[in-house]
């Protein structure tokens, strides 16, 4: 366990610094950098410097007084804390739905895309096909008779192959009066993609095929089993995979995550991989992560909270120690030198 921990957080790290050096621009002032760029280097409170604190239970020791920038699309180690939160919040909306007497279906929503497609101009384009599905008259009158929903959670993701670019698609979790059975699903599923792909054409993108352009399934009873798969969508759960070798990639289908990690080893941050975060990076620029429809959130009373309110949270644990402190000086070589996961590695081998 311990190793699985050491070895996850000098991935992260390594993936924070890599983030942070492709984009850099040295063009820019210092508040006008992505936020990853400094997660987890300056002090909250200036004054106090940075403490190492070590959980006596465990052994795992963390630095305390840190601003984290709260990327939840940039930043693996911000990402899979904001994840987590989103999961408990998920959580919580569908046992309040199954209390409320409600049942869940997922949809899922994609474009043909190929190589040389730009991510940007592809994600606006889709946004307006699902707008068009919702709001449009025919498409809005047949979800309103045949398939009404008192509303709808959204995540967008996207992986990346060489052979066919970008590949971003939609998740839509679906709040529903009745429980539709698999041959009304089918028939459901088949209209609708004829309205997806009409939406598709209409804003520019190419026609998707019947095959994968539309999915439509009914949710799991089991609200955390249904939590825990949503929230992997778009984030930064497969982070927790710390011993993942590149060999074991799919190279057909990468997360960001995974093309992050490649381009942590390229010489530049203007080559291949790195190219193609930078580009993921400024298409992504201001997304949320999850898109909650209007009403939904008063209705099942679920609050959400902001992503760098999640990110600088600071676990309350009774166990945890101050063990060392650092000044500006000592922080800063830390830093400069890249190895603040093996400075708490020795920390670590004290205690």
């Amino acid at each position: 366990e311990a190793d699985k921990r050491k070895s996850y957080r000098e991935l992260t790290f390594r993936l924070k610094e890599r983030a942070g050096e492709i984009l850099f621009d040295p063009k820019k002032l210092f508040k006008k950098q992505e936020r990853v760029c400094h997660c987890g280097k300056f002090c909250i409170d200036p004054e106090e410097g940075v403490s190492v604190e070590i959980d006596t239970s465990t052994g795992e020791a963390k630095y305390k007084n840190l601003i984290k920038c709260g990327s939840v699309w940039l930043c693996p180690d911000c990402s899979y804390k904001i994840s987590q939160q989103r999961k408990t919040e998920l959580a919580e909306a569908l046992k309040a739905c199954r209390d409320k007497g409600l049942h869940v279906a997922m949809l899922t929503l994609t474009v043909p895309h190929y190589l040389g497609d730009e991510l940007k101009a592809l994600l606006k384009k889709m946004g307006k096909a699902k707008h068009a599905l919702w709001t449009n008259r025919n498409s809005r009158k047949y979800f309103a008779d045949q398939f009404p929903m008192k509303g709808h959670i959204t995540a967008t993701e996207v992986k990346y192959s060489d052979n066919n670019g970008f590949h971003p698609h939609f998740h839509i979790l679906c709040f529903l009066d009745k429980q539709y059975s698999q041959e009304d699903l089918k028939t459901i599923e088949s209209e609708l993609y004829e309205f997806w792909a009409e939406k598709c054409v209409k804003a520019g993108l190419g026609k998707p095929n019947r095959r994968n352009g539309l999915d439509l399934k009914m949710g799991s009873n089991n609200e955390d089993v249904l939590a825990d798969y949503i929230s992997k969508w778009g984030m930064a759960s497969e982070m927790t995979q710390a011993h993942l070798k590149v060999g074991k990639k799919n190279l057909s289908s990468l997360t960001m995550w995974e093309v992050l990690d490649l381009a942590s080893m390229e010489k530049s941050a203007k080559d291949k991989y790195s190219y193609i975060f930078k580009t993921y990076a400024k298409a992504f620029k201001g997304r949320r992560q999850l898109f909650w429809s209007k009403g939904l959130k008063e209705l099942l009373k679920v609050e959400i909270k902001e992503d760098e309110e999640i990110a600088n949270q600071e676990e309350e644990n009774t166990e945890s120690q101050n063990v060392m402190y650092l000044n500006f000086e000592d922080w800063w070589i830390v830093c400069y030198y890249k190895v603040r996961a093996e400075f708490l590695n020795l920390v670590e081998l004290d205690f």
